[in-house]
């Protein structure tokens, strides 16, 4: 864990899977995960995607000739992928939480908006985070 992250940092994984367990902190059925926690989960899932292509297209670039074709289908996919993940972006900041499963869910999107950057902003939006997990919610 780098030295700038608090002890209540969360794991990429646990980021990932934020959404997946808001309805439990909710005290709810996995199952009754709302539209909205299901649109921030394809969110979320398209970001662990633009990174795993953003991996491949850094190791097939070391390849070089070899891998000139491969590479380009990888960035065109990159693209439409970042636009995909624009446009929910826009969806979710216009959405009204209106349940605990919503919050949850768009704190995991700016938990993982955020990592990159760490600092007081992702420190908080992790803690409340953690706290959702740990606490049953009633």
């Amino acid at each position: 864990m780098p030295a700038n992250h608090p002890p209540l940092s969360l794991s990429r994984r646990a980021v990932l899977g934020a959404a997946s367990i808001a309805p439990i902190a909710a005290n709810a059925e996995p199952a009754a995960a709302t539209p909205f926690a299901e649109r921030c989960s394809r969110w979320l899932a398209t970001d662990a995607e633009i990174d795993r292509l953003s991996e491949r297209w850094a190791a097939l670039s070391d390849r070089g000739a070899s891998a000139a074709a491969e590479c380009q289908q990888v960035e065109a996919r990159l693209e439409r992928l970042r636009h995909v993940q624009a446009d929910r972006l826009e969806q979710i900041a216009g959405a009204e939480a209106r349940d605990l499963r919503a919050v949850a869910s768009k704190l995991a999107v700016l938990a993982c908006l955020t990592r990159e950057d760490g600092g007081p902003v992702h420190d908080i939006v992790t803690e409340a985070l953690g706290l959702l997990q740990r606490r049953p919610l009633g």
